[in-house]
Order: C-alpha cells, then structure tokens, then sequence
C-alpha cells in the first residue's frame, strides 16, 4: 500500500530481473518469470505526479502485456488479471481518446468491417503493445501464442474475462481478443 492507501504492484526491474526470473523469500519461495519486464522499463513507463510525488508508472499497454504473460503463468493464481484485462479493453477508447485520434485515425480511414470506436481503440491497444514488444522476437511470439490460445479456447482467459454473463459471450470476448491481436500483429509491421 502506498502513503496514500493507494494499493501498489511494484515490478522487478533492473539487476533483480538477472535471468529473467526471480526468486523471493516468504511462506514459500517463489519464482517467477519476468517476460517483458525489460521491454515495460525501456519503452512502457510513463512520468506522473501523484500527491505531488513523481513517480514512473506502467502504461496501459504495459499493464495488459504483464497481466497476459502472468495469466499465461499461473491462472490458477491470477483470477483477477482475466477480469482486468478486460475491463482495461473496454475503457481503453474512452482513456485514449485522444491519442487515438492523433496518430490513428488512419484506423477509420482503412477500416473494411465498420468497426465501432470500441473495436478501432482495441486494435489502437494492440498497436501500442507491439512498440514494447516488437524488438524481442520471443516475446512478441509468446504474446501471440497466449492469444492464440484465448482465442481458440485452448486457454480459459476468454471466459475469464466475462463479467456479465447475461450480456456478454465467449465469442464477443474471442472477438475482442482478436481484434488485440489484428493491432499488435499490424504494429509489428508497422513498427519493425
């Protein structure tokens, strides 16, 4: 918990990610893997102020590239990474308004299938994702690997990730899911 009550991930950078796992002390001792971690501190942290306090922080991007590397980890442990994901999918557009846009408008004009802001903000996502990612090839292959996974329902994330079972299906989330994957895959091309 921060000063402030605010709770608080605090992420393994630097010399403590050496090997790209890292082992702590407690009950137990835990290992965990650290994909993307390298990739989050030189492309995906951000400067904001809280409380006065300058602190660097995850982008959005960031935090649903982690969030998918550990679910693809430990889903038995991460119950609530599915259900963050996608509500970060859902409100995306509106966070990002702006930034969508100023640099992706190109989305509107190239889009085929008249896809909703929602949709179009997805695939901006998915873009912003492949700038952390498109330099490590072993990344950017795990990425689509746990994506493709959702997608096909070799994996239970996409089911996870409904939270109101009256109005939402495995299929909107496999779409949505898609539509993440369409962005990254396009902003690799566009971007490496």
């Amino acid at each position: 918990m921060s000063p402030y009550g605010i709770p608080l991930d605090l992420l393994p950078f630097g010399e403590i990610n050496e090997n790209n796992e890292d082992a702590r002390e407690g009950a137990a001792i835990l290992s965990i893997n650290l994909d993307g971690f390298p990739e989050v501190y030189t492309n995906g942290l951000i400067l904001t102020e809280i409380e006065n306090d300058k602190i660097m922080i995850c982008s959005i991007p960031s935090v649903v590239l982690l969030k998918l590397i550990a679910y693809d980890d430990r889903p038995e442990n991460r119950p609530n990474d599915p259900l963050d994901i996608d509500s970060i999918l859902k409100h995306y557009p509106t966070i990002e308004m702006e930034l969508i846009w100023a640099e992706y408008t190109f989305l509107y004009e190239e889009d085929k299938e008249d896809l909703s802001s929602e949709l179009i903000g997805i695939k901006v996502l998915g873009y912003e994702i492949s700038k952390l990612i498109h330099e490590n090839k072993q990344l950017t292959h795990r990425l689509l690997s746990i994506l493709d996974k959702a997608i096909d329902l070799s994996s239970d994330l996409a089911q996870q990730m409904i939270q109101d079972a009256e109005t939402e299906t495995i299929e909107s989330k496999t779409n949505t899911l898609k539509k993440l994957k369409e962005g990254i895959q396009e902003g690799l091309k566009k971007y490496s």
